[in-house]
């Protein structure tokens, strides 16, 4: 017990000899706890916003778009190649029970890069 008093007096004694060091020390501790916390904070908020922009698009639909073309290895965009047609739309319901609905949707860019 008496070594453990006298290891904190000789603690204090030190913080009270180098008081710039400690106040420095101090200030380098709470700036890092609080850019810490700041951190886990925005993550946090990013992370409850992203959730609910998805809950807010609706966890009953789904979206599937056709592939995109390539050559020579080289992707050339996506969603510009014709490889879905209406029957896929009408076979989804019957390959997957829990659908209820598939609503097959044909677009087109037009010569202007305008979608129709």
């Amino acid at each position: 017990m008496k070594k453990l008093i006298s290891s904190i007096r000789i603690a204090f004694r030190a913080l009270t000899m180098n008081k710039l060091r400690s106040v420095l020390t101090m200030l380098g501790i709470v700036i890092g706890v609080a850019s810490v916390i700041a951190t886990v904070a925005i993550g946090s908020g990013a992370s409850q916003r992203i959730q609910d922009q998805i809950a807010s698009i609706g966890s009953n639909i789904i979206i599937i778009t056709p592939g995109s073309t390539s050559s020579s290895g080289v992707r050339l965009g996506t969603g510009n190649a014709v490889t879905l047609s209406q029957a896929d739309a009408l076979d989804i319901p019957a390959q997957c029970p829990d659908v209820e609905l598939a609503a097959p949707v044909y677009s087109r860019r037009s010569p202007g890069g305008q979608r129709e």
